[in-house]
């Protein structure tokens, strides 16, 4: 366990953020520790949810104001063919968190996924859109969201969708690098009939802290404005570094031909009901947020 004290001088309430090793979830860290909460964390190594009775010990003992879970068994191809672990893990291990916290007290925000869309829409999924998970890994995922709806109703759960951050090791954090660093420029394969929303975690770590703030409640989606491929989000990169784009970079190709094990939604850019309406929270376009990663790598 990893414990962190804001030396701002502000009052402080316990955070405990999950899956603290991730991309997603040691940015969480950050952005909660900088707004003055007390932050103890935990990678999968530390605490692994799948385990209830250790999970239970944490929180009794912590006794957190919120739990912020960033754990999950994210890799989708393995999902598929180890469908009883990626339950085991997105399912069971949230139900594993619930239930301490029903019985102790304390907030539980959940991150889920675009992912328990089919993506059949063809325009952005809001919260009330119903949902049709494809995959292994999102019926676990959507598993999850229906045991956090029947355990802990007054939970967060906030779907997110194609995360990066400029240092991360996600395929699109280190297609940005790859470019803006000019080590790798390609040639990239990337999907042209796949459409989503590419979001910073910044973004998305700073806009979980103003809905901690707000107490927000039920599903929320934090995604990018604006839409687009990974062909498109490709050349994008390329551009915001001055590069003009050739076959030599990038090359489109179509999901079907990869051949993977786990099918995905085609089309499933995310868009928010409550955040303006409810929350007055305006989340950046997806091309200002990259921008902005492109010149913060070009900085250091």
């Amino acid at each position: 366990m990893v414990e962190k004290n804001s030396t701002t001088g502000r009052s402080t309430q316990t955070v405990l953020v999950l899956g603290a090793g991730g991309l997603l979830g040691a940015e969480v860290v950050r952005v909660f520790l900088d707004a003055g909460f007390h932050v103890k964390s935990a990678t999968h190594k530390e605490l692994d949810i799948t385990k209830g009775m250790d999970v239970a010990v944490w929180i009794e003992h912590l006794h957190p104001a919120y739990v912020v879970n960033c754990a999950a068994l994210s890799n989708v191809d393995h999902c598929e063919t180890h469908p009883d672990e990626a339950f085991n893990v997105n399912a069971q291990g949230v139900k594993n968190i619930c239930l301490p916290l029903d019985e102790n007290g304390g907030r539980l925000i959940h991150i889920s996924t675009d992912y328990v869309f089919d993506g059949q829409k063809n325009e952005p999924y809001g919260e009330s859109d119903a949902v049709h998970a494809l995959s292994q890994y999102a019926k676990s995922k959507l598993k999850a969201e229906e045991y956090i709806q029947s355990i802990l109703p007054d939970s967060l759960t906030v779907r997110v969708q194609w995360l990066y951050h400029e240092e991360g090791a996600s395929f699109a954090s280190q297609l940005v690098r790859g470019v803006t660093t000019q080590k790798n420029l390609g040639p990239y394969k990337l999907i042209q009939n796949r459409v989503g929303s590419p979001t910073h975690v910044q973004d998305v770590a700073q806009t979980l802290l103003q809905l901690v703030q707000k107490d927000a409640k039920g599903v929320i989606h934090v995604a990018s404005q604006g839409a687009c491929n990974w062909v498109e989000f490709g050349k994008a990169i390329f551009e915001l570094n001055g590069i003009a784009v050739t076959s030599q970079n990038i090359q489109a190709v179509l999901e079907e031909n990869l051949k993977r094990s786990a099918p995905r939604p085609p089309y499933s850019s995310l868009t928010s009901e409550r955040l303006q309406r409810e929350f007055s929270i305006e989340m950046p376009r997806w091309h200002d947020s990259l921008e902005r990663a492109i010149l913060n790598l070009k900085k250091e």
